[in-house]
């Protein structure tokens, strides 16, 4: 048999001296508190309530550009992301999508009169076949689809001139329409104009081709006067309160008065981040993250102003949540701090602190400079992002002296995206313009580089320039009379500039579809192998 008997201390007296941990030497901890500064009193009151008084004010008008303009501006309406405006670029119809433009037609006249009149649709607005320089352009899957179409399918585009106004609309001419059917007709016209408007109406953003960025201004009304928020360099992506810089008053008048200042009464919590100290000198530490472990050298100025933050600061800082609307700008007027001695502290403004001209110069978290308040854009909560449209490389060929537009993916006349290369090399296999080796040399002033390798030619004032020679396929670099881009845009990093269509819902519950640009970083300098003065053993064909 075995048994098991508990040993453990009891004491039979109030002060529990059988347990107690005795320090024989008091005055090392008197030391070590003054050591550390804690007999000062610094840093030993923790706030117990925050009466925080705020002015919140609806972000109402935008426009493009950064200059304050001479008008109010365009009114942005409650709910829609801001995003859906600025990065919007018009929708160029391929193909296809006047193909379906088309079908979409006869769906609204309905069986009926479908039946009555395609035929004659047909005859005077059919799909015509692709041009000469349209179908070098395209792709096999695009000659195929425009073999198939033309002649067959109704041209959307076509009728949508044909129709006139959206708010005044006229049955297309051609069809001898029945007396009873005009109507009707013209009823089928007019939702028809209005449906195509909204997807492929010429509706522009803020975007500069020769910057690669959509600058924008917004605007909403404070207690000082209209205020304005400008976006110098938003390259596509989400809005952010980090997009704006403030720039004072504005002449964009904003409808929407500002609220009253209103005061909230809150209880701060303290901001905590994994390895953070424990607040308390006798708690031990969490053995997870080691901080005296921070190897940084002299001028690793990252990693020492965050050892920095995180040993002597860390316990600085608390949050105090505040409630914002999409879509506003919030100016905090007072921020008072009660603390556990009794003490009301007033926390001043970092820009009333700062100085005029900002002296102190000092780093601020979601503010904008000169905004002097919180920003929450109307932005998008999640987006979906399909496939790129276009896709362009814009690098520096310092061998060269020169800069490269190349395209590397493009929308085709069908409206699908090919490869430039691709169809480069089977036109090129098609007409049999390979070359020919030969043993004999053959001199060649200089080589040829791909089409899809446009080259950008520093002009005065420090612009990039396409030459009017050039043939672009895209709409980067084609939709403008002639591509200039300011050199500064484009660093030694190179550019990378796509087209990505976007799907997102807004606040209210609407779906907004938009395409847009987004420019990255490239991938460094280009080599074209653009050489002078050659001796080949390749013959021109």
């Amino acid at each position: 048999m075995t048994t098991w008997r508990r040993l453990e201390p009891r004491t039979r007296d109030g002060e529990l001296s059988s347990i107690a941990a005795r320090v024989a030497d008091p005055l090392w901890m008197l030391a070590r508190q003054w050591q550390s500064g804690e007999l000062t009193g610094s840093d030993n009151g923790s706030p117990t309530l925050v009466r925080l008084t705020a002015e919140h004010s609806t972000i109402t008008r935008w426009t493009t550009g950064t200059q304050t303009p001479a008008g109010d501006g365009t009114t942005l309406p409650a709910g829609q992301p801001i995003e859906s405006r600025v990065d919007a670029v018009p929708v160029t119809p391929g193909l296809g999508d006047r193909a379906r433009a088309g079908q979409h037609l006869l769906r609204l006249l309905g069986a009926t009169l479908a039946g009555r009149y395609a035929s004659a649709l047909r005859d005077h607005y059919a799909l015509p076949p692709l041009d000469a320089a349209a179908e070098d352009r395209s792709d096999q899957a695009g000659r195929r689809w425009s073999g198939l179409l033309a002649g067959r399918a109704l041209d959307g585009e076509a009728l949508r001139t044909a129709i006139g106004s959206a708010q005044a609309p006229k049955s297309p001419p051609g069809p001898a329409y029945d007396v009873g059917d005009q109507a009707a007709v013209r009823d089928a016209a007019g939702r028809y104009a209005r449906w195509w408007d909204a997807r492929f109406a010429a509706t522009s953003g803020a975007w500069l081709p020769g910057r690669l960025a959509a600058p924008f201004r917004l605007a909403a009304s404070t207690s000082t006067g209209p205020t304005a928020l400008v976006a110098p360099e938003h390259r596509g992506g989400r809005i952010d309160w980090h997009s704006f810089d403030g720039a004072g008053s504005t002449s964009m008048a904003a409808a929407d008065a500002p609220s009253a200042p209103v005061t909230t009464r809150v209880l701060p919590n303290r901001l905590s981040f994994p390895g953070m100290p424990r607040p308390r000198w006798w708690e031990f530490e969490d053995a997870a993250v080691d901080l005296g472990r921070i190897d940084a050298a002299p001028d690793d100025l990252g990693r020492l102003l965050l050892a920095e933050f995180a040993l002597v600061y860390g316990n600085d800082f608390f949050a105090v949540p505040m409630s914002m609307a999409a879509g506003s700008l919030c100016r905090v007027v007072t921020i008072e701090v009660d603390t556990c001695f009794d003490e009301t502290v007033t926390v001043p403004s970092a820009v009333d602190f700062d100085g005029p001209g900002g002296g102190r110069r000092a780093w601020r978290m979601f503010h904008s400079d000169g905004a002097a308040g919180l920003v929450l854009a109307p932005s998008i909560v999640d987006v979906t992002e399909g496939a790129s449209r276009e896709e362009v490389l814009l690098s520096r060929d310092e061998m060269a002296n020169l800069a490269w537009a190349v395209e590397l993916r493009v929308t085709g006349p069908t409206g699908t995206v090919v490869d430039r290369r691709e169809v480069e090399s089977a036109r090129q296999a098609r007409a049999g313009d390979e070359p020919t080796v030969e043993n004999a040399l053959h001199y060649r002033l200089s080589t040829t580089v791909p089409e899809s390798w446009l080259p950008l030619l520093p002009e005065a004032g420090g612009v990039l320039a396409l030459p009017a020679t050039s043939a672009p396929a895209g709409r980067l670099l084609g939709d403008q009379q002639s591509f200039r881009l300011d050199a500064i845009e484009l660093p030694r990093v190179g550019r990378r500039v796509t087209l990505v269509p976007r799907r997102a819902r807004a606040v209210d519950g609407t779906i907004r579809v938009w395409s847009g640009w987004h420019v990255g970083p490239g991938r460094g300098e280009s080599s074209s192998g653009l050489r002078h003065d050659e001796l080949t053993h390749e013959r021109p064909a």
